[in-house]
């Protein structure tokens, strides 16, 4: 047997006690498993039936069965609210949220009993991998360790056992939980009203899907870590009049209260924009909004898209530009002038104008379409740069990642506030393509980490400080690299027993971790899962194709990233 093979056997045994097939990321192990984007079989169209509370059952049987019972959402809990006391049943609110464990991992105690209160305590322990909040936001946990809940359960005036005492919220498994929920995106504006941005939420399978969304969207608020990064076109003082949704032959009928009738047909149009875009992610095909019985006459605003282009741009011996069978097509002026260069990274601008180039002397650069390059940062220890929607190149030296600074077109550097306060080190930077996120592999502790921060910028649109940073994933090894899948998912390149992995995770989700091609050097995301690609030492350069890693260009010197195509202008 081939050393990569019994390595990567080895992992993968491990892999078997702590990933699963939607799990949350725990900090052990490369990522714990979820199904990401675009890959797997998809939902599983299963309904889980708990049973109902059966006649003598114990008050540990009780606590079991009200545990379990959360795998059915159906009539708001309705299963699960048959193992409570009468006075707790309408009480108890499961909304509050959602703890997610490791599969097979809950203890339930032996009944502590009270004599004086006639009660039984019974107490579950497990340990949370991540949550899902009243909003439907999810975090990873980044240390995870035991947790437990209490339960009180004391006899009914029927002899039968109920809980009497429970906190809010549920408990479901990593394995249960991708069954139980579903994973939808809230569209929000970028503060140029641009771009429209994903907020990834997680809301029960088989409810009203359109009334989570909406209702989040028009009375809720971005997640937490966006702040200062999107906008929303919903007025403050616009509410849902209308607490449901009902969907019929495709259209969601969404009823405003009378203060919309007041709102300008812009700020309409950016409503209905923002709505179509969310619900569309519910397979709602149409939205109408509504003041009473009145259908609000507006189009949806135009937005930019963030599509790049699905050939590679790569850079060989014979010259630079998009893999197109055998030949290269060149990008003209453009290629030319990155063809004469010695580049160790390329990031290509979204107008195709430009690119950022990190050099082999080890300088960052903007190549333009004609005249001379621009050396923007000669600090030591740069690692690829990247590019945003307004033409600043980012760059930022491996040791110190909290110096990010952001090159205008002129040279102009402005130095990014509270960047990665927290590491130590940053093995890559990249910019998502509207602009108001950032993802990042970096170095916190000796641990390295997946990490994606919100954009700030000021009134003129330049950056000018990164959010508080969310953790998504922690990796088992050093990161290589980073790269933007598409809008909502990012992937990182590491290394684990001297072998090379790609961990892919939703921002906001589960993620998966997969084995590369020995040699892997660099990736680059595309507009899905299956437009990732890697590139390995020897020049191959790689696509996925179902479970395995195929090989499609040969003799690559760079694998350059995308932030766009020409046609992203504003509409």
């Amino acid at each position: 047997m081939s050393r990569r093979r019994s390595v990567g056997l080895g992992i993968l045994a491990l892999l078997t006690v702590v990933l699963t097939a939607c799990a949350g990321l725990p900090t052990t192990g490369p990522v714990n498993a979820g199904l990401p984007p675009a890959e797997g079989p998809g939902r599983l169209d299963v309904d889980f039936l708990p049973e109902r509370p059966a006649l003598g059952a114990s008050p540990q049987q009780i606590v079991e069965g009200f545990v379990d019972a959360a795998t059915s959402p159906a009539g708001n809990f309705e299963i699960a609210r048959s193992y409570l006391a009468p006075a707790l049943r309408d009480a108890w609110d499961p909304g509050v949220g959602v703890t997610i464990d490791q599969p097979r991992g809950r203890s339930v105690s032996e009944p502590e009993n009270d004599a004086a209160a006639e009660t039984d305590t019974v107490t579950v322990t497990f340990t949370p991998t991540a949550d899902v909040d009243e909003a439907g936001s999810y975090r990873v946990a980044e240390a995870p360790s035991p947790a437990s809940r209490k339960y009180v359960v004391a006899k009914q005036s029927d002899g039968e056992y109920r809980v009497v005492s429970a906190p809010d919220g549920i408990v479901l498994d990593s394995e249960t939980f991708k069954v139980v929920f579903n994973q939808f995106t809230l569209m929000y504006f970028d503060p140029t009203w641009r771009f429209l941005v994903p907020d990834v939420r997680w809301f029960p399978a088989r409810t009203n899907t359109a009334t989570n969304i909406a209702s989040k969207l028009i009375d809720g608020a971005p997640s937490a870590w966006l702040e200062g990064a999107v906008v929303s076109a919903f007025p403050q003082d616009v509410a849902l009049k209308s607490k449901t949704v009902p969907v019929t032959s495709g259209v969601a009928h969404v009823e405003l209260d009378n203060s919309a009738v007041t709102l300008d047909d812009l700020t309409l149009s950016r409503m209905q924009a923002q709505l179509q875009a969310s619900l569309a992610t519910a397979g709602v095909p149409r939205v109408d909004m509504l003041v009473g019985i009145n259908v609000l006459a507006v189009m949806a605003a135009p937005t930019a898209p963030t599509k790049v282009d699905g050939r590679a741009f790569v850079q060989t011996a014979t010259g630079v530009g998009f893999v197109s069978g055998n030949e290269l097509e060149v990008i003209p002026g453009l290629s030319a002038q990155l063809a004469r260069l010695q580049s160790q990274r390329i990031e290509l601008a979204p107008s195709q104008e430009f690119a950022a180039v990190l050099g082999v002397d080890g300088q960052v650069s903007r190549v333009p379409r004609e005249g001379d390059a621009l050396v923007l940062d000669s600090r030591r220890g740069l690692i690829a740069p990247t590019v945003d929607p307004w033409g600043a190149i980012w760059s930022v030296p491996r040791d110190v990642p909290s110096a990010v600074i952001a090159y205008r077109s002129t040279g102009e550097a402005t130095a990014i506030a509270s960047a990665w306060p927290d590491a130590s080190e940053i093995a890559g930077m990249q910019l998502s393509r509207d602009g108001t996120r950032v993802a990042a592999a970096v170095t916190i502790g000796g641990q390295s980490w997946m990490e994606i921060a919100a954009v700030r910028r000021d009134a003129d649109g330049k950056p000018v400080a990164l959010g508080e940073p969310l953790k998504v994933a922690r990796l088992s090894g050093p990161g290589t690299g980073i790269a933007w899948v598409d809008d909502t998912s990012i992937a990182a390149a590491f290394i684990a027993n001297e072998v090379p992995w790609i961990a892919t995770t939703l921002v906001g989700g589960p993620g998966s971790v997969r084995d590369a091609p020995m040699g892997t050097v660099s990736l680059a995301g595309g507009n899905n899962l299956a437009g990732l690609r890697l590139q390995t030492s020897t020049g191959e350069l790689f696509v996925q194709r179902a479970s395995t890693w195929q090989q499609s260009a040969e003799d690559v010197l760079v694998l350059a990233t995308q932030q766009g195509m020409p046609l992203q202008e504003i509409p």
